[in-house]
């Protein structure tokens, strides 16, 4: 590393000066002149600080003439702190913790698996009994669903080491109805986009799931049992990790012997975190590691634990209306507004100019008038009216037509489904089942029926209706991931392809689009 370093300071340390009295040193000839005259004109801060870095290397430099061995080894590991210290501030005026942690956007997109459609279901009367089971069978992009009950993952996310899973979502009824045990589940390495979903995750009295160069995302989870004495309930390294609408309690299992709760995170090394609209209950501390971490609109608080054991403070990590006691957070660590927020995207569709001034500059550093994945990644957002005009803007940007799912059929026309629905209220329970699958396979259409089903139906009709409309949201969201995920892998695949046309403000693959659009 110190090496890389050096090399580093002597490479940014010959454009610092031309002047006939300071240092000058000719372009390596590897080096393209457009580049050797934007380092020669840029880095101001950079060059500021390698001079500084070369002046206390200069000061540390041992003289045999005057200096001991001790003195020699005091200034060695001076130098090693110098280094050290120089490299930590030299990485930050070239990657922004703050930008890297305040981008809702790309975070959720990185950690979206790219999912194919084709979903098994798990438990009675499923495609297999338990997920251990139906790993031989698993391909990448594909879904599992745990029908209510108590699942066991076994040894399936060990199972997946060395296989070709790279993209998996699991999801459940609800955290009230479906539990998966993992135990001590270890790596999931190489499943790059892991997704948990809709259920209680008891992680039996030990750390829970340990994410090492991957990513993983935990919507609408009750994380339980996760205190082992070492480990936290999401561990790991060099991992990206998306946290919605997720409950922590620290205090069950073996937690409550010792009096204090658990540790929901225990990442070290280079992270990026994001949790959003979730809650820490009777944690001893909730992050542990140093690295870009927001935490948007999340409580934390203690009803069991003996709270001068515990922390409520974050430290180091970004905020954003935070309710905790007695916490100790930077105020400026707090931020206002996030990437997937309306005011954040009408700017970036030009149509109001009300940013702070950290959100402008976040702003400008993503470039979003030509930012495809930011875009791209908007195609997943909860509001219809964001999406949709995500839609339009990549069309205008590359030409790529995305289609979404956004129609539902008013309710009361389709009389086919009005009698399917009738037949929900059978005392025949195969007449029940026939018709439920039937309304399922209209998809869309019967959405705004099995609504106005909730408040006029039977009780039977209502549980019919309740269960049809989980589907139904599970296959329209898959619908309109499965087109965001054919935009990343095109645009994957195009990248080092595209070419941004200033004049027409939008990107060609090749000479013969940019004609052919033209003479549209």
């Amino acid at each position: 590393m110190q090496k890389t370093l050096i090399f580093l300071i002597i490479l940014f340390m010959a454009p610092m000066a031309f002047a006939q009295d300071d240092l000058v040193l000719k372009k390596p000839p590897t080096v393209s002149k457009d580049l050797w005259q934007k380092i020669r004109q840029g880095y101001k801060r950079e060059k500021e600080l390698f001079i500084k870095t070369l002046l206390e290397l200069e000061e540390n430099k041992p003289d045999p003439l005057r200096d001991t061995l001790i003195d020699t080894i005091r200034k060695k590991d001076q130098v090693q702190k110098t280094l050290s210290r120089h490299s930590v501030e030299i990485s930050s005026t070239i990657i922004s913790n703050r930008f890297l942690a305040l981008d809702s956007v790309a975070i959720r997109s990185v950690t979206e698996p790219h999912a194919t459609g084709r979903v098994w279901k798990i438990g009675k009367n499923g495609d297999a009994e338990t997920i251990s089971k139906l790993s031989p069978k698993l391909k990448s992009g594909d879904s599992v669903f745990l029908l209510p009950g108590t699942h066991s993952a076994g040894d399936f996310f060990r199972g997946q080491r060395g296989k070709l899973t790279e993209s998996l979502t699991i999801v459940g009824a609800g955290p009230e109805k479906t539990t998966l045990r993992v135990g001590r589940a270890y790596y999931t390495t190489d499943i790059v986009r892991l997704r948990l979903k809709g259920m209680t995750v008891d992680c039996e009295n030990r750390s829970g799931l340990t994410i090492r160069r991957g990513s993983l995302s935990l919507i609408n989870c009750n994380f339980v049992n996760y205190n082992s004495g070492g480990g936290g309930c999401i561990s790991g390294a060099g991992a990206v990790v998306y946290v919605e609408d997720c409950v922590f309690n620290g205090f069950e299992g073996r937690a409550q012997i010792r009096g204090y709760g658990g540790y929901p995170f225990d990442l070290r090394g280079d992270n990026i975190l994001y949790v959003r609209n979730t809650q820490f209950i009777d944690n001893r501390e909730v992050i542990r590691g140093s690295f870009p971490a927001s935490f948007d609109n999340c409580e934390i608080r203690f009803d069991k634990t003996k709270a001068k054991r515990n922390s409520s403070s974050i430290p180091g990590a970004y905020y954003r209306n935070l309710k905790a006691k007695k916490s100790r957070n930077s105020k400026d660590m707090a931020f206002k507004v996030a990437t997937d927020d309306l005011e954040f995207v009408n700017d970036a569709l030009g149509k109001t100019k009300v940013l702070d001034k950290d959100s402008l500059e976040l702003a400008k550093y993503l470039n979003l008038k030509r930012n495809l994945r930011y875009w791209i990644g908007l195609l997943l957002h909860r509001n219809e009216k964001v999406r949709q005009a995500a839609a339009k803007k990549i069309e205008a940007l590359c030409g790529q037509n995305v289609q979404l799912n956004e129609k539902t059929a008013i309710a009361g026309q389709n009389k086919e489904l009005l009698g399917f629905i009738k037949e929900l209220d059978s005392d025949d329970y195969n007449t029940r089942a026939k018709a439920s699958k039937d309304i399922e396979a209209l998809g869309e259409a019967a959405r705004g029926d099995l609504k106005a089903l909730l408040k006029t139906g039977s009780r039977e009709q209502v549980f019919r209706a309740k269960l049809l409309l989980d589907t139904l949201n599970r296959s329209s969201l898959s619908i309109n991931n499965k087109e965001f995920s054919r935009l990343t892998l095109w645009l994957e695949v195009n990248l080092g392809k595209l070419k941004w046309d200033a004049e027409k403000h939008r990107y060609y693959i090749h000479e013969a689009e940019k004609k052919q659009s033209e003479k549209k």
